[in-house]
């Protein structure tokens, strides 16, 4: 019953942000290049140390990280110090120091987009030969980096939860999964793009501005905000609000106002994780091993680090770290060079990328058959065997043909964009509890761009110091043991709900199979339903039974 049209703009949004940051990847794979290769005679150019310094090149590549990182850090203290806000507040004043909103996340990740290309573009043109002068161009180079890494760490902690709260349930793998398609969409572009410039590297950032354009107008004028996060900070003062949020995706019949009666009940129970009291909140139980209220204890790392919350942080976290160091996010960034060390020439990333789409666009299509589970193992798997080919291929031991080189890079990439690749961020908006999704989602963003600028500044200097044949058997054995973590710490999630999820793990922490299915599914959304439904029927009018309203 959801309204295709009101999907495909709540989707275009956060996949406009992953597409911008894809983009990045490969742009600045061939803007170092160009770098490199057209300034180690210029005297009087800022660029010329890049060239002479791997320590250089990999600060410019890892620089949108490291800004991501910041920023998705920035993201967490403000997810965490709205929580203790919330704690000693009465809800009235709820709204007051909350949490950023979805909607306005994309609004300033698009504008930061903006700010950040347009700087890396001017950075080109600015060349001073007389003292410090020479060095504005880099610092502003260096400064466009990291702006445009803000805009990437707001619009990826944004993108997952956005999506995971507003698209439904029933194609929520799929557009998750499809927003990775944007990145790679992104990444086949900026090669594409990258190789037709040739050495004109500022046109390659300036050709960004008109996407984050479209992604600040769409995100400012043609979605709403999230009907979770309006819920989340009062689920009566915003009901209203919120209702309307949830119409705009399904229009007719009445789930849109059974969606929110589900919402509202399922916050109950979050309710005494976030330590607030509100108009709606229901009277329960004592329960031993409930996780403690947020009143008792004002730090954001107590409720993270509560049993209850361990194993959903294991299996997301742990997810987001190993496909930062099992190395192909941030092999990518140096593709241009890989290759052609291997004899090939640069514009063979194209079909790298397009490939990789291809790969990224056949797991999007098979997750909601297939699971999460078995995809991340199928894709792990073919990675190692990519790995160990790789590490043969540029050994002194063996020596490869390049057509053998070039169909490994092509199954590391695809190995990886049939598991970690979509799979990562769609457990991402699925496994956290909303009462701590904010914070978890913002923390797994750090992980994910931390270990990101730490690999991809790494890679440079470990192909200095061991060569290539080492780098790629390093990520190997992480390989191998990210096989070992998939099967013991994360569990199956396909065709279940948000709060089925949650169940699951609660099921695992009491010592249960994590193959072992949640019972009676849907009893838990139905039961929480009702809790929240029964005082409001008891002072309903008193007619209600026979007007059927």
């Amino acid at each position: 019953s959801y309204s295709p049209l009101a999907v495909s703009l709540v989707f275009v949004v956060p996949a406009l942000g992953g597409f911008l940051f894809g983009y990045d990847i490969a742009a600045t794979s061939f803007v170092l290049q160009a770098l490199v290769s057209t300034t180690s005679n210029d005297s009087s150019s800022w660029t010329r140390v890049i060239a002479s310094s791997a320590a250089w090149q990999g600060l410019i590549v890892s620089l949108s990280s490291l800004g991501a990182w910041i920023s998705s850090w920035y993201m967490f203290r403000l997810s965490s110090s709205s929580s203790s806000n919330s704690n000693n507040e009465p809800s009235s004043n709820n709204n007051k120091n909350q949490m950023m909103g979805r909607r306005t996340e994309l609004q300033l990740g698009a504008l930061l987009y903006m700010a950040g290309a347009a700087l890396e573009g001017s950075a080109g043109h600015i060349h001073f030969s007389w003292g410090l002068f020479r060095w504005v161009g880099l610092l502003v180079f260096l400064v466009g980096r990291l702006i445009y890494g803000f805009g990437i760490g707001i619009a990826m902690h944004a993108a997952p939860t956005y999506l995971g709260e507003m698209c439904p349930s029933s194609i929520r793998g799929l557009l998750v999964s499809l927003k990775e398609a944007c990145i790679v969409l992104g990444m086949v572009l900026g090669y594409t793009i990258g190789n037709a410039a040739d050495h004109h590297w500022s046109l390659i950032y300036f050709s960004t501005l008109g996407a984050s354009g479209i992604m600040w107008i769409l995100a400012t004028f043609a979605i709403p905000e999230s009907a979770r996060y309006l819920l989340l900070q009062n689920p009566l003062k915003y009901e209203q609000q919120a209702l309307l949020s949830l119409e705009f995706v399904f229009p007719q019949g009445p789930y849109a106002l059974e969606q929110l009666r589900e919402i509202q009940a399922s916050l109950q129970q979050e309710e005494q994780v976030v330590g607030r009291t509100t108009p709606l909140q229901v009277s329960s139980g004592n329960d031993s091993n409930a996780p403690p209220s947020s009143s008792s204890s004002s730090s954001p790392w107590s409720t993270l680090l509560h049993p209850q919350y361990r194993l959903p942080l294991t299996a997301g976290l742990g997810l987001v770290l190993l496909q930062q160091v099992t190395g192909q996010p941030s092999v990518l960034s140096y593709a241009t060079q890989i290759l052609q060390q291997a004899g090939l020439t640069g514009s063979a990333a194209i079909p790298i990328a397009l490939f990789k789409l291809v790969a990224t666009l056949i797991a999007a299509s098979t997750v909601e058959t297939f699971g999460r589970v078995q995809l991340l193992g199928t894709g792990c798997s073919l990675m190692l065997v990519a790995l160990v080919l790789l590490s043969l291929s540029f050994s002194s031991v063996v020596e490869l043909p390049k057509g053998l080189v070039l169909g490994a890079l092509f199954l590391y990439i695809g190995g990886y964009q049939v598991g970690f690749g979509p799979i990562t961020w769609l457990m991402t908006s699925e496994v956290f509890p909303l009462a701590i999704r904010g914070q978890a989602v913002a923390l797994a963003v750090q992980f994910n761009f931390l270990f990101n600028a730490a690999v991809q500044f790494g890679v440079p200097v470990l192909q200095q110091a061991v060569g290539l044949s080492w780098t790629f058997g390093i990520f190997a054995l992480l390989d191998l043991y990210s096989l070992y973590f998939i099967r013991t710490f994360v569990p199956e999630t396909k065709g279940l709900s948000l709060e089925e999820i949650e169940e699951k793990f609660g099921r695992m922490t009491r010592g249960s199979s994590r193959d072992e299915p949640v019972a009676q599914q849907g009893s838990m959304t139905q039961n929480r339903t009702t809790a929240l439904t029964e005082p409001l029927l008891q002072s309903a009018p008193t007619n209600y039974e026979t007007n059927g309203e």
